[in-house]
């Protein structure tokens, strides 16, 4: 296999990682969309642990254990 320079999206490596055009993107916080659920990511790591409101693309969401609602 090949690493995929234009992939942006959730990764899993022992942890679910933001990754933005191949590398893993350490500076984004905010949601990300993967297999049609929104996940909250804070400093490249999805966050598991995260309760609370945010918003994204103008309109905000509900996040319940990191998965938005």
């Amino acid at each position: 296999g090949a690493l995929d320079w234009n992939y942006t999206g959730l990764c899993l490596n022992g942890s679910w990682y933001y990754v933005k055009k191949g590398v893993v993107d350490w500076t984004y916080t905010g949601l990300c969309l993967h297999n049609g659920t929104y996940y909250y990511v804070a400093k490249g790591v999805l966050d598991w642990n995260y309760s609370g409101k945010v918003s994204y693309n103008g309109r905000t969401y509900t996040v319940v254990k990191g998965v938005a609602k």
